[in-house]
């Protein structure tokens, strides 16, 4: 996953007021690269099912386990991992 990143004056334009600017993917802050020239060997349903991640995480379906302000890992909101069957 990459982070996007404003510039401080891009901040300054797009973010108003006081505390934490929160980037996750349902405000399009947090998602993929591009894999280039790689693409043709990543499987499709390998790129299928991270686009179902972001989407999840977007929705807020699916969790990190940590907590997006603090950083701490937050136990009850940790995910039960499942194998990709691809």
């Amino acid at each position: 996953m990459w982070v996007y990143t404003t510039d401080p004056v891009g901040a300054r334009r797009h973010f108003e007021g006081e505390g934490n600017y929160i980037l996750n993917a349902e405000n399009g802050g947090i998602g993929y690269a591009d894999f280039h020239e790689t693409a043709d060997l990543i499987p499709a349903a390998v790129q299928e099912r991270l686009e179902e991640i972001v989407e999840l995480l977007a929705s807020e379906e699916l969790t990190t386990g940590v907590d997006p302000v603090s950083g701490d890992v937050d136990e009850a909101t940790i995910p039960e991992p499942e194998p990709f069957e691809g």
